[in-house]
């Protein structure tokens, strides 16, 4: 992650040519591209215990993906995590309610993007009304020092803000709808176990920060995702089969056998 501020925050502390500037894009949209799944899992289980650091590195994530943390966790978590079974209840549902059919793939992404900000809101709202730990001040709190570190960047060198900073964030959130759509879609959805579709591909769950082992991560929200595959294998017999794709590695099967570490 800190690879990933540093090169994008570069054009902003050295004079580069555009076409320096225009190689060094390569590989921040490269690392940019797995900043959601980084602050994905930081929305369920923070880096840090402290508070601080944990606002720092939000801070960064806010930069990086133009989702402040502490909305996104008010959506994903209290929002999606606890209500994907009922789609009614679901802000990131992919069915229209109305017809009963899902939505397209671009529908869903443009609609999610508009809408994400108003709902985690709503939702953060609720938890307030219901006596919960309030999460609007710190919520405020990051998007208020984001928006102001950001104005800053803006300020300094508006082209390299829009190059470096707005434009790849933007890619992101497209990305970011665009890769869950497919997590639940067309499945019985009746439990944790007919709920997600599962992609055990190696390859996919290394750019992804093991994204793709998503029944896993739905029965253990807060599992560290290092530990997701391990889990997979041990629930593997239990999922739906037509949500079940690709193999697990050898080494993951291994893993399995060691229920201690995820239990």
């Amino acid at each position: 992650m800190q690879v990933t501020v540093a090169l994008s925050l570069l054009p902003f502390v050295v004079h580069m040519p555009l076409w320096a500037e225009g190689l060094l894009l390569l590989p921040v949209l490269f690392f940019r591209s797995s900043v959601a799944y980084v602050q994905h899992n930081q929305s369920h289980l923070g880096v840090f215990w402290s508070r601080p650091l944990n606002f720092l590195y939000d801070l960064e994530l806010a930069l990086m993906s133009g989702y402040v943390t502490a909305l996104w966790e008010q959506h994903h978590v209290n929002g999606h995590h606890r209500h994907y079974l009922t789609p009614k209840k679901d802000p990131a549902r992919t069915r229209d309610l109305r017809t009963g059919r899902d939505v397209s793939r671009w529908h869903y992404v443009v609609f999610g993007n508009l809408t994400v900000l108003r709902d985690a809101w709503r939702i953060a709202c609720a938890q307030a009304a219901e006596g919960r730990a309030d999460p609007r001040p710190r919520a405020v709190a990051q998007f208020a020092v984001a928006c102001l570190v950001a104005g800053a960047l803006a300020w300094r060198d508006p082209i390299a803000f829009a190059g470096f900073i707005l434009v790849p964030n933007l890619l992101v959130a497209w990305g970011v709808w665009h890769i869950s759509y497919d997590h639940h879609l067309n499945l019985p959805m009746t439990s944790h176990m007919s709920g997600s579709h599962s992609h055990l591909s190696a390859r996919f769950n290394l750019l992804t920060f093991n994204i793709g082992h998503h029944a896993a991560h739905h029965e253990k929200p807060t599992l560290h995702w290092s530990l997701l595959p391990a889990r997979s294998a041990q629930i593997l017999p239990k999922l739906a089969p037509e949500s079940v794709h690709g193999e697990l590695p050898r080494s993951v099967t291994d893993a399995a056998r060691a229920p201690e570490r995820v239990a």
